[in-house]
């Protein structure tokens, strides 16, 4: 009988833990969304930033958990009613199928549960750039293999991204190689490189990056009617510290649905 009444007193003390937290979690992450109206360029530069910063994970779910627990402190020897601690029960429900509703939400539509993904490890440790081309499989006949588009009028001097994260996609790698120049001087060479038009890559490398990404199944088929299979983007040489070689493929794809195109990365 005693054993079943401690039973009994440690399951309610883990639901209270739960619930309180809960509460606090939500609370606390609730005041973040203030973020997105005070300072919508702070928030991109958390979730949408190339790197796979502690920053967002401290944010987003540390400082709300750390919130959580003490609101638990706070009230764990205090009397609750039923209703209100019913309706606290209710804010640790919510918050789990929030949570589950919106990662799988974002998934489907933008591809991450819940933030955008970091660039592939290998760029981080990139030491010099070999070639830099913009690539198109579209030209006046329709779709076909993968090739060069020279354009004069796009330089790499102003990266997008810089100004607004959201639509900085296809200068990921290079904001990277921005970053990292004070470490790895070649890599300041990046714009002259892409505004040469000597130092593109071959119709050898663009041929066999054009197969493996049809042979991936990568690409979204999208709704039925839209021009899914168009793709253009920036094709990236480099070498790595370790003189490794790889060839990085930043694609913006075709119209999935309304207003809605992907954005594809392959190493």
């Amino acid at each position: 009988m005693e054993a079943l009444r401690a039973l009994k007193v440690t399951r309610q003390k883990t639901i209270d833990i739960l619930i309180y937290t809960a509460t606090g979690f939500t609370i606390a992450h609730g005041l973040l969304s203030f973020l997105t109206v005070f300072n919508r360029q702070l928030y991109h530069n958390i979730s949408l930033h190339y790197s796979d910063s502690l920053t967002w994970y401290f944010l987003f779910f540390l400082v709300p958990l750390l919130a959580g627990l003490t609101f638990f402190l706070w009230v764990r020897n205090k009397y609750i009613s039923k209703g209100l601690k019913f309706l606290f029960g209710a804010s640790l429900i919510l918050q789990l199928s929030f949570i589950l509703t919106a990662s799988i939400k974002n998934y489907n539509y933008w591809g991450y549960a819940l933030k955008r993904p970091a660039v592939f490890n290998e760029i981080l440790d990139a030491d010099k750039v070999l070639t830099c081309s913009r690539v198109s499989n579209i030209d006046s006949t329709g779709i076909k293999s993968l090739h060069v588009v020279i354009d004069t009028t796009k330089s790499m001097d102003n990266l997008y991204g810089r100004r607004d994260l959201y639509y900085g996609t296809s200068d990921r790698i290079f904001m990277v190689f921005q970053d990292r120049a004070h470490i790895n001087g070649y890599l300041h060479d990046f714009s002259e490189i892409y505004n040469n038009p000597n130092l593109k890559a071959s119709e050898s490398i663009l041929r066999s990056i054009d197969l493996q990404i049809q042979a991936s199944k990568l690409i979204d088929k999208g709704d039925r009617n839209w021009n899914t299979e168009q793709l253009s983007g920036i094709i990236t040489e480099f070498l790595t510290v370790n003189n490794t070689k790889f060839v990085f493929a930043g694609l913006s794809g075709g119209e999935v649905s309304n207003d809605h195109h992907r954005f594809y990365e392959f190493l």
